[in-house]
């Protein structure tokens, strides 16, 4: 079994990992399948947290992140982003004010929704999940 990265943690007593028939379930109604590094992801964590204030680094810009999604989570974002959905991308976690992170299934490709200002600014954070995950930085809470 492979060690678990210290950065996350469980939201409730254990890491929840996200099932194959859910996963099955994201990839149907997104008509694409999910990339291999993020199905491992949440195969692994599911929905959690950070140990501590994280922030990931995406083209020069630090940017707060607060949860990954749940199983249940991912599949009701795809309806409340039906237009990403029909783009086969996904929102799969949050920053402290449910801004949401993109995941684009056809590319890797990262990208982050800033809702708080007017009108809202999408910008690519990464060119793969692997590369939002390692770039993920966890700072103790003060």
């Amino acid at each position: 079994m492979r060690s678990l990265d210290l950065r996350f943690e469980p939201i409730n007593e254990q890491f929840d990992p996200v099932e194959v028939e859910k996963i099955r379930e994201l990839e149907e109604k997104i008509r694409t399948s999910l990339p291999k590094e993020y199905v491992d992801f949440i195969s692994c964590y599911g929905g959690c947290g950070f140990s501590g204030n994280a922030k990931v680094r995406g083209n020069g810009q630090w940017q707060s992140i607060f949860t990954f999604f749940d199983g249940e989570k991912l599949l009701a974002q795809l309806d409340i982003y039906s237009d990403l959905t029909a783009e086969g991308k996904i929102t799969f976690a949050d920053d402290t004010y449910g801004n949401p992170f993109v995941l684009d299934t056809l590319t890797g490709q990262v990208f982050f929704i800033d809702f708080t200002v007017n009108p809202p600014i999408g910008r690519n954070l990464t060119d793969s999940f692997s590369v939002f995950l390692a770039s993920i930085q966890v700072h103790p809470f003060e």
